[in-house]
């Protein structure tokens, strides 16, 4: 297994988003997003954040850098929604929240017990957006050129 790639965002003057690519043993790779606090009660990860796959962080990126490019948002709506696993979706959508727009990223659980979001998942503030999307994009590129190096293959 390769090095993890690790990327950080700072949302304010105490919270940062970190985004970490891993390797799984079997080779698959995924990205670790995660809220990290330092306050003057509290300094370490939040209970916030997410565990994505490849292909679920290239869908996610392709909407960030939509989102990036448009002239305005289109208000409170479900962007996308992905199956995960059969009782398991990731959904992204715009909300408004404790009174500012942001981009949820949250799974969606379909159980026989509980069906309803899961305490897994991110909010990105708009305005965070463009770093957000550089986040991605380095955790994308950055991680497959580590891995491509260590495979000894030219990226």
């Amino acid at each position: 297994m390769g090095a993890a790639v690790e990327r950080v965002l700072q949302l304010n003057d105490t919270t940062r988003l970190v985004g970490i690519l891993r390797e799984r043993p079997d080779g698959s790779m995924f990205v670790d997003l995660r809220k990290f606090i330092a306050s003057d009660r509290y300094i370490g990860p939040s209970r916030s954040g997410i565990w994505l796959a490849i292909p679920s962080v290239k869908a996610v990126h392709q909407i960030l850098r939509a989102l990036c490019q448009a002239a305005a948002l289109p208000g409170e709506c479900e962007l996308a929604q992905f199956n995960i696993t059969p009782r398991k979706d990731l959904v992204v959508r715009i909300t408004q929240y404790g009174g500012g727009w942001g981009v949820d990223i949250r799974e969606w659980l379909n159980g026989t017990k509980y069906t309803g979001w899961s305490r897994h998942g991110i909010r990105i503030a708009t305005d965070k957006l463009p770093e957000a999307l550089r986040l991605f994009e380095d955790l994308l590129y950055d991680g497959f050129q580590a891995r491509a190096m260590s495979a000894g293959v030219a990226a």
